[in-house]
């Protein structure tokens, strides 16, 4: 008897330990809407999620970053115009002069002339309607480096915004995989529950039959045994059933597609384990291709840049400038003279920084600080890395192991099972002996299915750290 509640326990915990992920249904297991392998999930996935439409639109706002950079190593050209209306013409006055005239030498006597005064005078400077025009041009020709420095920060940031969307890619592709095999494990997991069903109750039949005709061979308490382990069993097939038609339902919801569409996978076995590098392999190539670490990496480019940006205030900036002013009015006397109505000049500025109160080299202390820090985290980070792909390594090495020790454990226990059926019938054996051997079969193969599907996730959680695009 406690040889029968133990194994009744493990196939319990066996059963109940599949993923409840979300994914397919499989009713009407004639009739599918589409039939799909792992790459053709992970494509349909990568179309429809949501995480990857707001990544591309992250890409996109960061090229027009650097675009938005760039454009301080072109000229910068300006139109305006203005329509005004005053209340009254502007005007000036002159006030009144008074003037007096030398006296004229005619040689004999001179001739003097009177003083007179000259009246204030209401002189209109310009029309009270005025249309403005003007066309200004700004041309950097030295920054101190600023310019290619803001360039060079908008290029690493866009490089770091890919880098976090070949993350996203990844991590789509790592949560599909998980979706996929869960799905495979639980079909896997039905079959072999609905198996030790018909077995055990086959068993059951002839238990019976064996039972009502008191052959004394099968006791009441031996047949009752049977059909308790043949109703656990057939509950157990429920429960699995449903847990396959949830993941496959989560498969469908993850790709986009609408729940009534009637998927069917392609794959109805998980991969075997397969690793063809060396732990040193291995870390070198996550090193090199984590899109965390190239984006530290990228992160330390934007605060080189920020040095130079800092120190472009130490050399003077240098400009050519030019300006055109075109003024449209009916009036052409005062201050609206033709001359004055079309302006146009060109000059070269230049502005240096003399003392700003150590504000620049502040600012120089502030960037190398933070290139040194951040230096700090991508050693760190490259050690978590590290430690993470040694711990994938030797999960896979030790389940890829198990997987062969499994699976000679699977095959025994069918050849036992096998033998104990013919033996009981050769009154042999006991009935309780080939229900053990039964559960213990239907045990070694879940236990199979389920190493395989852990190799499958160290695996996808592998290629989730590499970022690795080939599904």
């Amino acid at each position: 008897m406690k040889i029968f509640n133990a194994a009744f326990f493990v196939i319990i915990s066996l059963l109940l330990i599949v993923p409840s992920q979300k994914n397919y249904a499989q009713e009407n297991k004639s009739n599918y809407d589409l039939v799909l392998s792992l790459n053709q999930c992970i494509e349909k996935t990568l179309q429809n999620h949501n995480s990857r439409a707001a990544s591309n639109y992250a890409v996109q706002a960061a090229e027009a970053q650097l675009k938005q950079a760039r454009s301080g190593k072109y000229p910068q050209v300006d139109l305006s115009a203005s329509y005004s209306l005053m209340d009254q013409d502007p005007n000036f006055i002159q006030p009144a002069l008074n003037i007096s005239l030398p006296s004229i030498d005619l040689g004999a006597y001179s001739l003097n002339m009177p003083p007179f005064t000259f009246p204030a005078q209401n002189i209109k400077m310009a029309d009270k309607q005025m249309l403005n025009a003007s066309l200004d041009v700004l041309y950097p020709l030295f920054t101190g480096g600023k310019i290619s420095a803001l360039v060079s920060q908008a290029e690493a940031g866009l490089d770091a915004v890919k880098e976090d969307s070949r993350a996203t890619d990844a991590e789509i592709i790592f949560q599909t995989k998980k979706l996929y095999y869960a799905v495979i494990l639980a079909t896997k997991l039905e079959e072999i529950a609905t198996e030790a069903y018909d077995r055990l109750n086959s068993t059951l039949a002839l238990t019976e039959s064996l039972y009502q005709k008191g052959s004394g061979k099968v006791t009441k308490s031996d047949y009752l045994k049977n059909k308790t382990m043949v109703e656990a069993i057939k509950s157990f097939v429920a429960q699995i059933s449903g847990e396959q038609r949830i993941a496959l339902a989560a498969l469908v919801n993850a790709m986009g597609l609408e729940w009534q569409v009637k998927v069917k996978l392609s794959e109805n076995e998980i991969p075997l384990i397969v690793n063809g590098l060396s732990l040193d392999e291995l870390i070198n190539a996550a090193v090199q291709s984590n899109p965390m670490i190239a984006k530290v990496g990228n992160g330390l480019k934007v605060y080189e840049s920020k040095i130079d940006e800092a120190k472009s205030d130490y050399y003077p900036s240098v400009a050519l400038f030019g300006s055109y002013r075109k003024i449209i009015s009916p009036y052409d006397a005062g201050i609206m003279t033709p001359e004055n109505k079309n302006i146009w000049m060109v000059g070269l500025g230049i502005q240096l920084s003399i003392f700003n109160g150590y504000r620049t080299s502040g600012m120089v202390d502030e960037a190398t600080a933070n290139y040194k820090r951040l230096t700090e985290q991508k050693e760190l980070l490259r050690k978590g890395i590290t430690l993470k792909i040694q711990y994938l390594y030797n999960k896979m090495v030790a389940a890829k192991e198990r997987e062969a020790a499994s699976k000679e454990a699977m095959m025994s226990s069918s050849e036992d099972r096998d033998l104990v059926e013919k033996a009981y019938f050769s009154d042999i054996m006991e009935l309780k002996d080939l229900m053990q051997a039964q559960i213990t079969e239907s045990i070694m193969k879940a236990q199979y299915q389920l190493i395989r599907y852990e190799g499958s996730q160290f695996e996808a959680e592998l290629q989730l750290v590499f970022a690795n695009e080939n599904h």
